[in-house]
This record gives C-alpha cells, sequence and structure tokens, in this order.
C-alpha cells in the first residue's frame, strides 16, 4: 500500500518511489512464474489529476519455471511497464457536474 495523502486533489503533484516488495503466491501460471517471496522491484510515478492517482511504473523480478516442450529448466529476469488510474471515490460525480455545466453552456450560446 502507498500513502497518496500528500499529493492531495492538485492536478499535477507527482511523487516518485521505489520499493522492494515479495512477491505474492500466485505470481504466474503453472509452468512459469515468481516464486513467492521473491523480490519484486517497483519503480513509480504517482501523479494527481482531476479524477485521482494516474500510476506509471516498472516492475522487475526473476521468472523461474521449466520449457514446456524440452522439460528445461528456465531462469528469466522479467520486466513490465503499467500504467492505473485509480479514481477518487467522487470522481463519477464531479465529471457529470462538469458535463452538465458543458451542456448548459452549449444552451446558452
Amino acid at each position: 500500500m502507498f500513502d497518496t495523502h500528500e499529493l492531495g486533489r492538485r492536478p499535477g503533484a507527482l511523487k516518485r518511489l521505489s520499493r522492494s516488495l515479495p512477491a505474492p503466491a500466485d505470481l504466474g501460471i503453472e509452468v512459469i512464474g515468481v516464486a513467492e517471496g521473491a523480490t519484486v522491484e517497483l519503480d513509480l510515478r504517482l501523479e494527481s489529476v482531476m479524477e485521482g492517482v494516474l500510476v506509471t511504473g516498472t516492475a522487475r523480478a526473476p521468472l523461474t519455471g521449466e520449457c514446456v516442450r524440452c522439460l528445461e529448466p528456465i531462469e528469466h529476469e522479467l520486466e513490465a511497464d503499467f500504467q492505473e488510474m485509480y479514481s477518487y471515490p467522487d470522481a463519477d460525480a464531479r465529471g457529470r457536474i462538469a458535463a452538465a455545466d458543458d451542456d448548459a453552456e452549449d444552451d446558452e450560446e
């Protein structure tokens, strides 16, 4: 869990984080995955936007498993980029109000 409180609700506020976390038990599929407890490195950028907090980042973790054809062991470093939007609970209501205001301005023209 990451504290976003200091970002506030000021669009454009930014916080960068780097964390090392243990991998959960179910990170992968039957033949390949990240072992439970292996270190997952996260480099994150948390940005306050009108609707909530936009998180952009990279996750790195060691993959282990076996080839399904030859059954040889496989070890590889996984690097995955991601982006996720975490909306404020009242973001939908604010969006509807803004849309209604835009419609009212169109009616006045």
